[in-house]
């Protein structure tokens, strides 16, 4: 079951003051006696108070109030008879009606400030003091004190700045000094001062407070204790703050008898509230039907009482259509930790939309990490996964995923919970970089988690972070040493590092030990191409070609036609294709290396309707799709190139190569500002790719960034300095750079770009008279 826990004892103290509603009772009403002149009843009340009989005295000064409720010498009595009480409810009402008889007792704000303080009814004091004229010393301290009890710290401690701390009390000061250690987590600092505290201080409030501080500061190791001595203090508040704390950590019994004994002396709708919620996390139903039954009538919050206590009882029988009905009565108590756990819960029982519960959840503030609230939380994060399981089998991945982003938020080190968020963010197209966060969090919590270890490996692969990949691989093929994404990526890094050989034996390996694996054939393609030469690519293709499996016979045969056309043998190479499309119709790879075959002679017309057809009976094959777009790029076809590119980012939103390609047709469409937003988004994704880097080089030139586009290509070109695409683009940006430059005057920094120029190409001419004329127009400042 699901219940507030202890977060700090100055919130758990407004919160328990808000819902007890500690409404001043009214002057008492006494049985009339026999009457006498209204002087001879005040003059016995005197008596009576400065005789110390407090409760007689009020009881006369009252029954004087029945006859002349103006009468100010009464009140006074009232007031000090009430005071000598510490029935500060009384005492304020006194107060406040002297007040308003008259207006020139210039004490009477203060002390109705002083009593509201007293009975912890802090909202009080704000309100009447937080905009009223030149307040006292005194008058500001309470105002302090009750910022401070609200946690409203900075405006208390800018206020206390302002006063004389000669002329007022040093307990609020003390006490506002150790919740400033508390807030700062100098526990031992805040228990000194708070026991200092119960050693001077003289008000009961102040005690009070101190108490409840300390029950948080010492925590589980006596902070109960504590808290019972509260409530020795103030009956109703300490009882429910105690019961409040006993809930949230799972003393639903011992909450349960504390409330129960001081039922037997007073009610309050706020016990009720809290009554009502342990019963229903101890499963005592019969009492809770009990309790709901005997609400008295009569007041709205009493109603609102009544219904929410019908939504718990129907919240234990699973009645959760019922329950979301009746809250909406009890809207009252929306806020409170259980009424908005159990319409959470019913709103994923009742198979709300995802919005709905995701602003259900968001609704809930679980607290301290006690035992309670962490189970609590398992509860909640096992209710969204429900959900997200659900929209996942409905195919509405993003709703999945952000679901799954809430569920952590609650269960945080629950790997079940994590993978299952990588899983939907990748089906859901969240970015590759959000993606690498949520597996970064699963590593700090698991160092061998395979959905995690893959996807860093495969950016630390795009990224050329060799060390991370190779550290990942390692601890894959620890796992699993036949695991086929670490064998294969160990072989793409072989290759990379011109380890050819091992490359090859490991495709080899993985091909004879999972003939019939989709995946690995597809990868075998585009090693083979690769790394194969003339003579032992043939050999292997044709041994393959008599393999008992058909999908060998398929891959050695569109292995012959890859490496025949890489020889340039195109005829024979088309043969070769053309067997592997009627062995397997439907694989894309024959036609793709068919219509490389008309791309290598320039034919792009003929590459495009061999693509064309092989897309018309595969619809939805992205990879025919970019391929497809990419010679119409070739063949100056963008608008065409353009449209199947944009439904290829729809399925592949963050693959850069298909990014750089699609930003180089935008530019040709002189799309500038969307091919940009492309080239930024690949070098989000892989900001370590060479073909990354350049393409975002080329849109910031073109968009007229000169100096971005300078440090970007200039930096690459200082990594490999043949580029020349690279090299003539990097020349240009220097050239237009320096002439904005001296154009607008920036002559310094013309110079410096101007010696960068003439260092990375010093054999170009025109870096020369660059250099000349700036050096020209520095002769002529003054």
């Amino acid at each position: 079951m699901f219940h507030a826990g202890k977060k700090t004892v100055r919130i758990v103290i407004a919160g328990i003051l808000v819902l007890l509603s500690l409404a001043c009772l009214g002057i008492f009403l006494f049985t009339a006696i026999d009457r006498r002149s209204l002087a001879d009843e005040l003059g016995k009340a005197t008596e009576l108070l400065q005789s110390g009989k407090n409760q007689e005295a009020l009881t006369a000064a009252c029954e004087i109030l029945k006859e002349d409720s103006s009468n100010e010498a009464a009140l006074r009595v009232v007031a000090a008879a009430s005071e000598a009480e510490h029935n500060y409810q009384i005492n304020a009402l006194a107060w406040r009606r002297i007040a308003e008889l008259n207006p020139l007792d210039h004490d009477a704000r203060y002390k109705i400030a002083y009593a509201e303080s007293e009975s912890l009814n802090f909202e009080a004091v704000v309100r009447l003091l937080e905009k009223a004229d030149a307040l006292s010393d005194p008058e500001k301290l309470e105002l302090v004190r009750a910022w401070m009890e609200l946690g409203r710290i900075s405006d208390a401690d800018k206020l206390l700045s302002e006063i004389d701390r000669d002329r007022v009390s040093s307990d609020i000061i003390l006490l506002l000094e150790a919740v400033h250690h508390e807030i700062e987590q100098k526990n031992d600092l805040a228990k000194e001062k708070l026991s200092r505290l119960l050693g001077v201080g003289t008000r009961d409030s102040v005690r009070f407070s101190a108490f409840m501080h300390l029950a948080a500061v010492v925590g589980k190791n006596g902070g109960t204790e504590y808290l019972k001595r509260g409530a020795e203090l103030y009956r109703t508040a300490g009882t429910a703050i105690l019961a409040s704390v006993l809930i949230g950590s799972g003393g639903y019994k011992s909450a349960i008898e504390w409330i129960e004994k001081l039922k037997q002396e007073e009610h309050s709708i706020g016990i009720e509230v809290l009554y009502g919620e342990a019963l229903l996390a101890d499963h005592q139903i019969k009492k809770l039907a009990q309790l709901s039954e005997n609400v008295p009538g009569g007041t709205r919050r009493a109603v609102e009482l009544k219904y929410y206590l019908t939504a718990l009882i129907e919240f234990e029988a699973k009645d959760y259509a019922a329950v979301l009905r009746t809250l909406s009565l009890a809207s009252g108590f929306n806020g409170r930790k259980t009424y908005e756990y159990i319409r959470f819960i019913s709103k994923i029982r009742t198979g709300a939309p995802a919005t709905e519960i995701l602003d259900a959840a968001g609704r809930l503030n679980l607290g301290a990490p006690t035992e309670a609230n962490r189970q609590a939380s398992e509860q909640i994060a096992v209710g969204l996964m429900e959900a997200a399981a659900g929209a996942w089998g409905k195919k509405r991945f993003g709703e999945a995923a952000s679901l799954a982003d809430c569920a952590v938020k609650f269960a945080p080190k629950s790997l079940k919970v994590r993978n299952f968020q990588l899983i939907a963010m990748e089906r859901a197209n969240y970015s590759r970089r959000a993606q690498l966060e949520a597996a970064r969090q699963i590593l700090a919590l698991d160092g061998g988690n395979v959905p995690a270890l893959q996807l860093q490996t495969v950016d630390a692969i795009e990224n050329n972070d060799v060390e991370l990949a190779r550290k990942n691989l390692k601890a894959l093929l620890q796992k699993d040493p036949n695991m086929i994404f670490a064998l294969l990526a160990s072989a793409r890094l072989d290759e990379q590092a011109g380890k050819r050989k091992e490359a090859t034996e490991t495709f080899e390996k993985l091909l004879a030990s999972h003939p019939d694996d989709r995946r690995v054939i597809e990868l075998f393609f585009n090693f083979f191409g690769r790394a194969y030469g003339l003579e032992q690519g043939l050999n292997t293709a044709r041994r393959l070609q008599k393999s008992t499996h058909a999908n060998q016979r398929f891959v050695g045969f569109v292995a012959e036609g890859m490496i025949l056309r890489k020889n340039k043998k195109y005829k024979e190479a088309a043969a070769a294709l053309l067997e592997a499309i009627r062995l397997e119709p439907g694989h894309p790879v024959s036609y793709l290396e068919l219509a490389g075959i008309d791309s290598d002679r320039g034919n792009f017309a003929a590459a495009g309707k061999v693509l064309s057809s092989a897309l018309t009976a595969n619809p939805q094959s992205n990879v025919l799709r970019r391929a497809l777009a990419f010679v119409l790029a070739s063949a100056d076809k963008n608008v065409e190139a353009d449209q199947l590119y944009r439904l290829v980012r729809q399925a592949l939103p963050d693959d850069p190569d298909v990014l750089i390609n699609h930003s180089e047709v935008l530019a040709a469409l002189g799309k500038r500002e969307e091919a940009l937003q492309a080239a930024l988004r690949a070098r989000g994704i892989a900001p370590g790719n060479a073909s990354v880097i350049e393409c975002y080089g080329m849109r910031e030139f073109e968009s007229g960034n000169y100096p971005v586009a300078v440090s970007v290509l200039g930096n690459l070109h200082y990594k490999n300095p043949g580029n020349q695409r690279v090299s003539g683009i990097l020349i240009l940006a220097y050239q237009k750079d320096i002439a904005a430059k001296l154009a607008s005057g920036e002559l310094e920094q013309a110079r410096k770009s101007v010696q960068n120029y003439r260092r990375d190409f010093p054999s170009d001419p025109e870096a020369k008279k660059l250099e000349a004329k700036v050096a020209e127009a520095l002769k002529n400042v003054p």
